[in-house]
């Protein structure tokens, strides 16, 4: 792909480095055995237990449907497990084995940052990280 020109759009800006981040996970993460969308929905359940699947499937950018079905997947593999919690509710919970498939899926998406970062310095990193944090916030504050 062509570089953009130096005035491009920050948020073409954005979504190329999104796209291009996006194909090094899934090429990384393939290697220890998880797909994107596994790897952030185990990522999610490890952070946050209990959430519901339409929370979840917002947490991850996908449609309730679609969690649903990576759920299935998880369970299948051995990696997550569905515990009922209180009431009616149902906790979706990583295994012993969905934390060591997630620590691998961790590692690999380690390497893509850090490949992705590689020609900036610590303080450009940590500028680009407060920077787009900023803008996430007047986003979603709008």
């Amino acid at each position: 792909m062509a570089d953009f020109l130096p005035y491009a759009s920050l948020g073409l800006l954005v979504k190329r480095a999104q796209q291009a981040f996006r194909v090094a996970l899934d090429a990384s993460l393939a290697g220890a055995g998880l797909t994107t969308a596994q790897y952030a929905t185990m990522t999610a359940v490890a952070e946050e237990p209990g959430l519901s699947n339409a929370d979840l499937a917002r947490r991850v950018f996908v449609t309730p449907q679609t969690v649903h079905g990576v759920v299935r997947g998880l369970e299948g593999a051995g990696w997550v497990e569905r515990v009922r919690g209180e009431g009616r509710t149902v906790e979706i919970r990583l295994t012993d084995a969905g934390r060591a498939a997630l620590d691998q899926g961790h590692l690999a998406a380690a390497d893509v940052e850090r490949r992705m970062t590689s020609g900036l310095s610590p303080a450009k990193v940590e500028a680009t990280r407060t920077a787009l944090l900023e803008c996430c916030r007047a986003l979603e504050a709008a």
